[in-house]
C-alpha cells in the first residue's frame, strides 16, 4: 500500500479505479492520475468521493450540513 501525502484529490475515476492528485506543495504544478485496485475515501461530512459516486447512479448527496448529520 501507498499513501501519498502532501496531496488533495481532485477528482476520481471510479471506472478504471484511480483518482486525480494536486500538490499541496506550490512549486509542485499540475495534476496526475493514480491507479489503485480499490479507493478508500475517508474525505469527511462533505465528501467529493460519495458525491462523484452517487453522480454515477444518478443521485444527488443530501447530506446536508455538519450540524444537521450531527443531530441525527
Amino acid at each position: 500500500m501507498t499513501l501519498h501525502l502532501g496531496y488533495t484529490v481532485d477528482d476520481y475515476d471510479f471506472e478504471t479505479t484511480r483518482f486525480c492528485v494536486k500538490s499541496r506543495d506550490k512549486a509542485e504544478e499540475g495534476e496526475r492520475w493514480i491507479e489503485a485496485d480499490v479507493i478508500l475515501a475517508a474525505d469527511g461530512v462533505k465528501s467529493k468521493a460519495r458525491t462523484k459516486m452517487l453522480a454515477r447512479m444518478d443521485e444527488v448527496d443530501s447530506g446536508g450540513s455538519i450540524g444537521s448529520l450531527a443531530r441525527l
